[in-house]
């Protein structure tokens, strides 16, 4: 696996990334063969993939990003190397931005097969997954924020032209209350036309008030998200962290269940490498019952241990309180008897007097 990342980064990533940055058409080509070249070889992984898993080949996320990238440079390498490199429209720009950006992301994924990476990017992955309700409602009050400010005709605040190539008004209202709500100051104002409007009048002092107002609001909502979003990312951390180890266990099943594919489609591989690859192959297919199930069971234990516990310590403390008012009560009983003797000794102390008088 280690060869087929180097493979791919030597072999593609990097004669792509050249054929963006030169102008030179011969460079161009070059590097397209080669690209050309890369994908076709690692597209047979991927023939070999689909044969053993069938349908169940397309309901893995990267084995789509796979067959879109494939397609999307076959289409790109046709169209290039029939014009010369000619035609440059704004479809084969989306589509080189593109696969750019699944060929950094590709990398990202093979990269776990290395200790380092494979902790940091389980950690990340797990944690936007848990994070991903958070994120949706984030910028759903973004919009919404963002569209109060236009009903209200708040102009963009935008002096060094960052949106002018943004045709829609709403678009850039909705990237300044991005910006807003990332920690930006910057004071509300109306649009131009609205305050040319309402110039001289007192509707400008009330559309400034509310402005004004839910502007306020977010910064003070925007300070609360982000403390929130702090602590969720720790709690997400601290969640994942007992179970981080089979997680990345469950990655390396994957690796090597590739890697096996891989190997056998150049060599035969021996019947122990075979063996070892239904292994992980069962190990993907039984992970929740197997070793996420255990964890699960393992954390509910511990929750119930936990909780007899706070059993114990809560009738210990019953039985305390239960003891401390049977020994007030005692205590009060000593007294009562302590003065009741008090008197008796005093009724026989007059009652002798009275007799020594008689």
């Amino acid at each position: 696996m280690d060869l087929i990342i180097k493979l791919y980064v030597a072999g593609f990533l990097l004669p792509f990334v050249l054929s963006i940055s030169f102008e030179s058409v011969f460079i161009k080509n070059l590097s397209y063969i080669a690209c050309f070249i890369t994908q076709v070889f690692l597209f047979l992984f991927e023939l070999v993939q689909m044969r053993q898993y069938g349908l169940e080949y397309f309901q893995d996320f990267w084995n789509l990003i796979d067959i879109t990238q494939f397609v999307s440079f076959m289409f790109l390498f046709i169209n290039k190397l029939a014009t010369q490199f000619s035609s440059d429209s704004g479809f084969e720009i989306f589509l080189s931005a593109a696969i750019l950006f699944l060929s950094i992301y590709k990398i990202l994924y093979f990269v776990r097969i290395y200790d380092g990476a494979n902790h940091l990017l389980t950690v990340v992955s797990c944690v936007v997954a848990d994070l991903k309700s958070f994120i949706l409602i984030s910028f759903a009050l973004i919009f919404g924020v963002a569209k109060i400010y236009q009903v209200l005709h708040m102009g963009v605040n935008d002096p060094d032209q960052v949106y002018s190539q943004i045709g829609s008004g709403f678009i850039k209202l909705f990237m300044q209350t991005y910006k807003l709500s990332s920690g930006d100051k910057t004071p509300p104002s109306l649009d131009t036309q609205m305050a040319d409007r309402l110039k001289g009048s007192a509707s400008q002092g009330v559309f400034m008030f509310f402005l004004t107002f839910v502007w306020a609001v977010q910064q003070l909502a925007s300070g609360m998200i982000i403390m929130t979003a702090y602590g969720l990312v720790l709690q997400s951390c601290e969640k994942n962290a007992r179970i981080l180890s089979l997680l990345k266990t469950r990655t390396r099943a994957k690796f090597n269940e590739e890697n096996f594919q891989i190997m056998n489609l150049i060599r035969a591989q021996p019947t122990f490498k075979a063996v070892f690859f239904q292994i992980d192959k069962n190990i993907k297919k039984d992970r929740i019952n197997m070793y996420e199930g255990t964890a699960a069971s393992i954390e509910k234990h511990m929750e119930q241990a936990e909780n007899t516990k706070m059993t114990i310590a809560a009738d210990e403390d019953a039985q305390r309180a239960a003891q401390a008012k049977l020994l007030a009560k005692s205590l009060d009983m000593i007294d009562d008897l302590a003065r009741e003797v008090k008197k008796l000794n005093v009724k026989m102390s007059n009652s002798k007097c009275m007799y020594n008088q008689e």
